[in-house]
């Protein structure tokens, strides 16, 4: 199998709504993989609270459609750290 993909799920963009519908367009043109980045003010909103919701529900829609999913965690809008 070869591995036909695109990258996705930019912190805030696309919305949420927007995933599903966009994940079985996917499907519907060929592509079996999809690189989600995981940018840190996306999953952590207020000071030490993880939104594991957040990366849970892409990974449940894609697991739905059969997609592979690689996770990229990007630090940029990282706050300041000791």
């Amino acid at each position: 199998m070869f591995t036909y993909g695109t990258q996705y799920l930019r912190g805030a963009t696309p919305e949420q709504d927007q995933w599903e519908k966009d994940i079985i367009k996917m499907k519907e043109l060929g592509f079996n993989t999809v690189r989600a980045w995981l940018v840190w003010n996306a999953i952590e909103k207020d000071d030490g609270v993880i939104d594991k919701e957040y990366i849970t529900k892409f990974l449940d829609i894609t697991e739905k459609y059969g997609m592979k999913v690689g996770l990229l965690f990007h630090l940029h809008a990282a706050p300041a750290l000791l």
